[in-house]
């Protein structure tokens, strides 16, 4: 998992919110059904991001729910496994029933391509992502260990 899984949702931190390596910590990092930790619990240090990824679903699952004073954005799958869901919230104040707008895709996966096309476009401009990929590192690194010792406590 940690490999795999948790670098794609720490990457969302850092480039959607801004978070670096250092701001991770873990909350669980479980061995459930491997020898290898396949349960995961991260969380900013700030508590204001929380992630969980797991390999004991047995179904390819994807949510992320964003709140904030004014409203939420909830999505719910990802094409490559299926159907797709957007639901957009606006907060009614006092206390209304938001304002609800739902969008659902389905069909091919285009993210692969385009992740593909600008890597290819990165080798060829022999830009790097040297800062991303060291912070990435601090990240794992920090929760590997973190994981490592409080699985000895259990």
């Amino acid at each position: 998992m940690l490999e795999e899984i948790v670098p794609h949702q720490i990457d969302f931190a850092f480039n959607f919110f801004g978070y670096t390596g250092r701001d991770f910590e873990t909350l669980i990092g479980r061995k459930v059904e491997s020898r290898i930790f396949d349960h995961w619990l991260i969380a900013t240090t700030d508590r204001k991001l929380v992630i969980e990824c797991g390999a004991v679903t047995w179904k390819n699952v994807f949510s992320i729910d964003i709140y904030t004073r004014n409203g939420s954005i909830h999505m719910n799958g990802l094409n490559k496994w299926g159907t797709s869901e957007l639901t957009v919230r606006e907060r009614v104040l006092p206390s209304g029933v938001p304002l609800e707008r739902k969008s659902l895709t389905r069909g091919p996966d285009i993210t692969w391509k385009k992740d593909f096309e600008y890597f290819e476009k990165m080798v060829k401009s022999s830009k790097n992502t040297f800062e991303n990929d060291l912070q990435m590192s601090i990240a794992l690194a920090k929760l590997s260990k973190e994981a490592k010792s409080s699985w000895k406590n259990h």
